[in-house]
Formats: C-alpha cells, structure tokens, sequence
C-alpha cells in the first residue's frame, strides 16, 4: 500500500543514511525531503503534493551508551566493559536490550495476581533509561547530524523553529 513513488530509490537512501549514522554511534534520524505523494483511495492521498517526513530508529548509539557513568548501569560480575564496543548496547542486564525491551518480567515480584497485572512492564530503571536516551537524541540532533560535512539530518531546530 503506496503512498509516495520512487519507494526503492527512497528506501535505499533511507538505508544508507542509518547505516552510515549507526556506523558513526550517532542517533538514527534523518529527513525524506520532497517525496512525491502518489494517489491512494484506502488513505486518502492524493497525487501532486510533496512532504518531507522525519524518521527517528529507536537504538542505543555508541556515543550515547560510551557517555553513561559506569554506575547507572553496572555490567555484570564477569564483565569489564559498561558496553559492547561493537554495538553500543550495554552490558546491564536489565539494560542490554535498550531500546527493544520485550516488556515481559522485567520486574520481581511475589504474588500471582501483581505478576499478572504488570505483564508486559517496564522496570523503573528502564523506562528512566530510555528517557535518557530519547532526550539524548533530540539534543544530539537539535542543530542537525552531520558526516563529513554531509546533512544526515537538517535537525529538530529546524522543523520545530520553522517561520511560516
């Protein structure tokens, strides 16, 4: 179900951008400027018209994860590193699967009926993370994410500050 033309092009350059920002530990957000809006009755398109349209890819940047105080999330016994170099994701267990959490007993608890009531839950430890991390990404990205001088993206300020 189409709503702009061109899809592979765009995607393509969707895919090269995140790669490159994953690549470099930055946030992945970029900008889709002026794609052309196809005709779609199932949702109300219509053709003729250009957008622009920001994507934001939850994941934990190494940049972000290299800047968190080693006591915030402590690894585990046998472990050295707060983070895995490779990935960025930390070594924390009730961390190690920010942002994706499964939301599934990621709490302790003694009674039944509480465990049925908080499936699918986040730990307090978790939600405050990823507060940290979705703050992190929008000052990161305020003025803009650039690679070599290349935009990756125009930034927050811009969309957000934008005169008419």
């Amino acid at each position: 179900n189409h709503i702009f033309s061109g899809g592979e092009a765009r995607l393509n350059e969707l895919r090269n951008k995140f790669d490159a920002l994953y690549e470099a530990g930055m946030p992945l957000i970029t900008t889709l400027r002026d794609l052309d809006v196809i005709d779609n009755p199932y949702w109300g398109t219509v053709a003729g018209e250009k957008v622009d349209l920001t994507i934001i890819y939850w994941t934990t940047p190494k940049i972000f994860s290299s800047q968190v105080p080693r006591d915030a999330v402590p690894p585990p016994d046998d472990v050295n590193d707060t983070m895995d170099k490779e990935t960025g994701d930390f070594t924390n267990e009730e961390l190690s699967d920010l942002p994706h959490f499964g939301g599934l007993s990621n709490f302790e608890t003694k009674t039944t009926i509480w465990k049925v009531i908080r499936t699918g839950a986040l730990s307090r430890t978790q939600v405050n993370m990823m507060s940290y991390l979705g703050a992190w990404m929008v000052k990161e990205a305020w003025n803009g994410l650039y690679l070599d001088g290349k935009e990756m993206f125009g930034g927050f300020k811009e969309i957000l500050e934008k005169s008419d």
